[in-house]
């Protein structure tokens, strides 16, 4: 199980996620009124040529469970929990173009099950940190294509050390890391299609590993996703959502030098698929034109996964708390 793939989940923030949260508000001014979607549309165009600052801070919960142990039965995955923090600040050119820094942290809770022993094992910190741009690339009525292109920089830490080593100084697995230790490239087109009575959406992203490895010896292999939501809003505040992903992280390279490559951390140098389907409740309060509050809670009703041991983790349930300012 890789728990800091959930960076990715960063990179939907920054592209469609900020994209969506700019046209809520005159979509959702639509649905009361009897405005057109043509007027909602002037309204976004008029938005991104306005330069503005914009900060979020969200708070991330996943509580997952493993059901299916190592194929060997070597190990096993029991309650493992994520929380993140995440604080951004945009920057909205008139040239249209959209300039955001996003820090993480992160708070990791995993149980291991070795030789009929449950290791119960934590690790927090700072994670890497996001510099990105988007920038719309078509915009026809209610439907929008954003491109957008950013680099990942190495400020979390990849020598959380292992407190149930027999031996001195050696790392926790890289589920426990915080960062990837490396200056990685991040890439994402997303497209919406905007109506007052649902609201589409679709990306692509791919995060981009350099050939060179980090001071421990190995990097993260390129992960790359698919994301797709459907969005009814209702006139009081509620989105019921049905959200979906598909990814494919490819295995590390390299090895960490405190511990190599053994049975135990094999799992991590090949490919680790896995799809997810999941019915959410999403609420949106704006307490002023000029700030924002956003709750969501989701459960999977159709997931699975492929890797090298058969480990099979999923999500039970997830929930986010956020709030964002603009001025």
């Amino acid at each position: 199980m890789k728990l800091y793939l959930f960076v990715i989940s960063l990179v939907w923030f920054l592209g469609a996620q900020a994209a969506a949260t700019q046209t809520e508000g005159s979509f959702s001014q639509g649905m009361g009124s009897k405005s057109s979607l043509s007027e909602g549309t002037q309204t976004l165009s008029t938005q991104i040529s306005i330069p503005k600052w914009k900060t979020n801070f969200t708070s991330y919960y996943y509580n997952f469970e493993g059901v299916k142990d190592q194929k060997n039965d070597l190990y096993g995955f029991g309650l493992t929990t994520l929380k993140m923090q995440m604080m951004s600040l945009q920057y909205q050119t008139e040239s249209g173009w959209t300039l955001m820094g996003l820090a993480q942290y992160y708070e990791t809770y995993v149980e291991t099950k070795m030789y009929g022993i449950t290791y119960k094992d934590s690790s927090r910190g700072l994670a890497d940190t996001l510099l990105a741009a988007s920038k719309p690339m078509v915009m026809n009525g209610p439907f929008m294509l954003i491109g957008d292109l950013g680099v990942s920089l190495p400020t979390g830490s990849i020598h959380e050390m292992n407190p149930n080593s027999t031996v001195a100084g050696v790392h926790y697995p890289y589920n426990m890391q915080m960062g990837s230790g490396t200056v990685d490239s991040v890439w994402g087109l997303t497209s919406l299609y905007l109506e007052p009575s649902y609201q589409l959406g679709a990306r692509a992203s791919a995060v981009v590993r350099g050939d060179y490895k980090n001071d421990s010896g190995y990097h993260l292999g390129n992960l790359y996703r698919v994301d797709g939501w459907l969005d009814v809003p209702t006139r009081l505040g509620l989105t019921p959502r049905i959200v979906g992903y598909y990814k494919n992280k490819k295995g590390v390279v390299g090895a960490d030098n405190t511990f190599g490559r053994n049975s135990f951390v094999e799992y991590y140098h090949h490919d680790q698929i896995d799809w997810n389907m999941s019915a959410a409740l999403k609420y949106n309060y704006s307490y002023t034109p000029q700030l924002a509050l956003t709750a969501e809670a989701g459960v999977p009703f159709y997931q699975g996964c492929q890797n090298y041991d058969n480990v099979v983790v999923y999500t039970r349930y997830y929930a986010n708390l956020g709030f964002t300012g603009q001025f």
